[in-house]
C-alpha cells in the first residue's frame, strides 16, 4: 500500500472505535474495530485506542489526504467529556504522523450519507456498506460506520463519481454549507 493516497474514516467508540481506509479509487483497503475491553478505563483506554489507530495508519503507509470522524450523538447523555477525549486521542493518534485535520460528521449527517434516511438504524448501515462496497461485515456496525466515513472523505474529492443521491446532497451540503440566519435583536421602543 506504500505510496498511495488514502481516505480515512473513524468511529471514535470508546470501548470499540473503528477504522477504515479507502485507496484513491474508492476501494477498501481496511475496515476493522478494536476492541479495549470493559475494564479498560480512562488515561490507559485513551492510550490504547490511538496506539491501535496510529499502527493501523502507519501499517497501511502511504499519504493520508482527507479524514473523517464521526462527531458525538447528542443522545449521549452525561458522557461529553469521555466522548471528547476518545474522539481527541483518536484524531491526535491521526495528526501525530499525518497533520491532517479530520472533517467531524453528525451521526444523522452519516446515516443520511450511507442509507438515505438521517435516522437510519445499524442495520441498515451495514447494508449500505454491503450494496456500496460489497463488503459482508456481519454485524460489526463500527467498522461499516469507520467505511461510510472514509467513504465521505474520498467523496468530498470524487463528487463527480457519486451515482447515489443521498450521498450527492450530503456532499453538495458540506461543500457548500447554508449560511444560518441569525434572529434579528429587537429593540425596545420604550426606553
Amino acid at each position: 500500500m506504500d505510496g498511495m493516497g488514502l481516505y480515512v474514516g473513524i468511529d471514535p467508540s470508546l470501548n470499540r472505535p473503528g477504522l477504515a481506509l479507502l485507496d484513491a479509487a474508492g476501494k477498501v483497503l481496511l475496515a476493522t474495530a478494536f476492541s479495549v475491553g470493559r475494564n479498560t478505563r480512562g488515561a490507559e483506554r485513551l492510550a490504547q485506542n490511538g496506539r491501535w489507530a496510529a499502527g493501523c495508519l502507519l501499517q497501511a503507509g502511504g499519504e493520508i489526504i482527507r479524514a473523517c470522524i464521526e462527531g458525538p450523538s447528542l443522545g449521549s447523555v452525561h458522557r461529553e467529556f469521555d466522548l471528547g477525549e476518545g474522539s481527541g486521542a483518536l484524531k491526535a493518534a491521526l495528526y501525530n504522523y499525518w497533520p491532517v485535520e479530520p472533517l467531524v460528521v453528525e451521526p444523522t449527517r452519516l446515516k443520511k450519507f450511507a442509507t438515505g434516511n438521517a435516522q437510519a438504524d445499524k442495520a441498515e448501515v451495514l447494508h449500505a456498506v454491503k450494496s456500496v462496497f460489497g463488503l459482508d461485515l456481519g454485524d460489526d456496525d463500527d467498522a461499516a460506520d469507520a467505511c461510510m466515513l472514509a467513504r465521505l472523505a474520498w467523496a468530498l474529492d470524487h463528487k463527480s463519481s457519486l451515482k447515489r443521491r443521498c450521498e450527492l446532497e450530503v456532499v453538495s451540503d458540506l461543500l457548500t454549507p447554508k449560511l444560518k440566519r441569525r434572529p434579528r435583536l429587537k429593540i425596545p421602543t420604550n426606553v
